[in-house]
């Protein structure tokens, strides 16, 4: 078997199961943005959009992201 995703999943896995090897430390094939899919109402956009906003511009997601590379 194998199992193709994100370097954050990869490692998050690799962790939590002892008998998965992960391949290609440190490279990737490609760089992709993440999406989300949530429900057509303007109101819980605009909220999560802000949420959002406010995790980059405090820090919180650059030091979440440095937690699994």
């Amino acid at each position: 078997d194998i199992m193709i995703t994100d370097s954050v999943e990869v490692l998050l896995q690799s962790n939590l199961n002892p008998d998965l090897c992960p391949t290609m430390r440190g490279e990737t094939f490609d760089k992709f943005e993440k999406a989300y899919l949530i429900p057509r109402d303007l109101i819980w956009l605009e909220y999560v959009n802000a949420w959002l906003e406010m995790l980059v511009l405090n820090g919180k997601i650059n030091e979440l992201f440095a937690m699994y590379q």
